[in-house]
């Protein structure tokens, strides 16, 4: 929530001078980062724990398979993301097309489009596009928020089912469930929003 926060705050701070450039977007994430270090240089030197996710793999092979298909579905949907270009109908219709639009711009607002949903539809994943789309002068990583999106649905569903009081066993199934959906495989190496949305 709060990396999404400052992405879209910044985002509407540069474009109200026009300053969504690479220099631009480097200098607003050179903050958070900065901070994070400064945060966590005393924590080091205090000793303080710097406690990071304890992972347990499985113990069955049933289990075992289960969690690789996972990881190979994840593995798969990020060199497509990687090497395939966005080319959806809707990637190229009005995802793409107005993150396009904006680079060029250089900020985020209305334009002269036939195509309205380009104005109408909300920005929030498109701005996280646009961050990488800028930085990297292209569509080169446009697919990752999507994608990125899907391991923390899968992240999140896994957390939702323990809540829910399941076991290992059941936030797999959930996760497994969730991993395999056909068209969250086909968006997750896209533009499209929805797993961005869900998450």
């Amino acid at each position: 929530m709060l990396w999404g926060s400052y992405m879209i705050l910044v985002t509407e701070v540069l474009s109200i001078f026009r300053a969504v450039t690479p220099l631009g977007l480097a200098s607003v994430w050179v903050l958070p980062c900065l901070a994070a270090v400064g945060w966590l240089i005393p924590r080091v030197k205090r000793g303080d724990p710097v406690q990071l996710p304890c992972w347990k793999l499985p113990s069955g092979w049933l289990d075992r398979t289960l969690l690789l298909g996972v990881v190979v579905i994840v593995l798969v949907t990020g060199l497509l993301a990687w090497l395939v270009p966005p080319q959806t109908w809707d990637s190229l219709n009005y995802h793409l097309s107005r993150v396009a639009q904006w680079a060029q711009e250089r900020a985020v607002r209305h334009f002269a489009t036939g195509i309205e949903v380009q104005n109408s539809m909300p920005p929030g994943a498109e701005m996280a596009i646009l961050q990488f789309y800028v930085l990297v002068g292209g569509d080169r990583l446009a697919s990752f928020v999507e994608w990125f999106a899907m391991v923390g649905c899968l992240m999140g569903v896994s957390l939702v089912a323990m809540q829910l009081g399941a076991g290992f066993i059941g936030q797999l199934v959930a996760v497994v469930f969730t991993a395999t959906l056909p068209m969250g495989i086909t968006q997750a190496s896209s533009t499209v929003t929805d797993y961005v949305l869900a998450f």
